[in-house]
């Protein structure tokens, strides 16, 4: 039977995701759950600590449901570029999760939680990495461990504000060119062509432009 906890959990979640306006009160999340605020902070020590639950609960959520997808995805490649949609997603969701709280002022403190679990996508990642060099798809010399953490990372620079492809990364042509650029070095033949099967690179011939770096004149 699920725990109140947990209960609440859920429907918090929700309400943050689907509120439109933010830095809500606990006052107004309450009055939405249809209990008091005392009732609540029987299961949590304070606004941060229920904060922090409903990122850890729904980043074990988007992980579980990653382990569940991977079973129907055809190829390693295909997993991993499904992995990396959703971790946009989800990093996506757990900055508006701080910021719909009002909490933004402890966003450092809150991302702690996401580092949590990196544990658990570096180990999907270096199975999925495992077996493309099983299936010839990498190369049979791959580190592994290390390119699993090096796509991660790579992912996750492109989620941060200060990442030099924003604004300009907000497109799923946009995501899938970096995902290309961060699989396309461990491929072997065989897995780059399938990685080009799954991945549509093509850049539009009108955002093609290129200028010469100013040089100082002698």
């Amino acid at each position: 039977m699920k725990s109140k906890k947990i209960y609440y959990v859920e429907k918090i979640t929700q309400i943050l995701l689907n509120s439109a306006t933010g830095n809500l009160k606990v006052e107004e999340i309450v009055e939405q759950l249809g209990v008091s605020k005392k009732t609540l902070y029987n299961h949590f020590d304070s606004k941060m600590h229920l904060v922090e639950s409903v990122i850890d609960y729904h980043l074990m959520h988007k992980i579980g449901e990653i382990r569940a997808n991977l079973s129907s995805e055809p190829d390693p490649i295909s997993s991993l570029i499904m992995v990396g949609n959703v971790i946009k997603k989800t990093y996506n969701d757990v900055n508006f999760l701080i910021e719909q709280s009002g909490l933004s002022a402890k966003k450092d403190a809150l991302l702690q939680v996401y580092l949590k679990h990196l544990d658990n996508l570096v180990e999907i990642a270096q199975f999925l990495f495992k077996k493309g060099t099983s299936l010839f798809i990498f190369e049979s010399d791959l580190n592994t461990l290390l390119a699993s953490q090096m796509y991660l990372s790579g992912l996750s620079i492109t989620t941060r504000s200060n990442c030099l492809l924003k604004p300009s990364f907000e497109t799923q042509q946009q995501q899938n060119n970096v995902i290309y650029y961060l699989l396309k070095g461990y491929c072997t033949p065989i897995g780059l062509k399938k990685l080009r099967e799954w991945v549509d690179i093509r850049v539009p011939s009108s955002n093609i432009h290129i200028q010469l770096p100013i040089t100082a004149s002698l």
